[in-house]
């Protein structure tokens, strides 16, 4: 029997389902208000906040290293359409520090890397069904298929529901949870379509999702190819590209049939 706790955090909400009791849930919980603690912006003694203010390298703990590192990773990958603000920073596992990056921002990862560390705790404290879903990065572990439902960005349409097994989900663009992207490129509000990715973890999931969201169009098919995600991406007018094949994870289609009729093409990465 699934036990399902949700609780604000991370400026959204943070829903934790497992078929534990409830001392395991109310752990999983507070690694997510740990989590925050350690890596919110809006937050003056967080790690994150400290980086931001620094004028010279500091010191930072190795759980922040190690995202810091993903993020980095991340960055590379897309080609920097991801930009959590580490351009210009240096980052050093073993010695733990980063150079003053005061356009620090892990934001959106931070979830997703957040919502992984849940699902991996609760499958280790002994569940066979375990969610995180936190501002609407999703981690799925279990031993049996999950339902997910994913609700339309405008939140009129019918929600799609995916079955899911081990992966991360994560949509970015102009949707309530973020409608706020930068181009990377400029510096400048983007002009951002939907993208709803599928990956194997949640903070992968929500990388990839929000470079997805503002790369040009064979860019974003380009580096989603290369990590083997699925994704649909929408564009303003309606037009939705498919990579990745992921009609295999689709129950129902809802608002993603609502949005192309189902017309959706394969997207093939433009020959150079």
């Amino acid at each position: 029997m699934l036990r399902t706790v949700e609780r604000p955090a991370m400026g959204s909400r943070a829903v934790v389902s497992a078929d534990l009791d409830a001392r395991c849930i109310a752990a999983a919980h507070g690694l997510i208000a740990a989590a925050e603690r350690r890596w919110s912006r809006f937050l003056g003694d967080s790690v994150v906040s400290i980086v931001r203010a620094a004028t010279s390298p500091v010191m930072v703990d190795e759980a922040t290293a190690v995202i810091l590192d993903f993020a980095a990773h991340g960055a590379a990958l897309t080609d920097h359409w991801f930009d959590p603000g580490l351009r210009h920073t240096g980052v050093c596992l073993h010695r733990q520090f980063v150079a003053e990056s005061p356009l620090l921002d892990l934001g959106g990862v931070a979830k997703g890397w957040t919502a992984d560390l849940v699902a991996d705790r609760l499958v280790a404290d002994g569940a066979t069904v375990a969610l995180a879903d936190i501002g609407g990065d999703v981690r799925v572990r279990s031993q049996r298929t999950v339902l997910v439902e994913c609700e339309a960005p405008d939140q009129r349409s019918q929600s799609a529901i995916f079955a899911v097994r081990d992966a991360g989900i994560a949509m970015s663009g102009p949707t309530r949870q973020a409608s706020h992207l930068i181009d990377p490129s400029s510096g400048r509000p983007a002009q951002a379509r939907v993208a709803l990715v599928v990956a194997r973890s949640a903070a992968a999931a929500e990388v990839l999702a929000t470079a997805a969201a503002v790369a040009p169009l064979g860019e974003a098919i380009a580096f989603l190819e290369r990590v083997g995600a699925a994704a649909w991406l929408i564009e303003s007018n309606g037009l939705v590209s498919v990579t990745g094949q992921p009609d295999r994870f689709l129950i129902e289609a809802g608002w993603l049939a609502a949005e192309s009729t189902r017309s959706w093409r394969e997207a093939r990465c433009p020959v150079s």
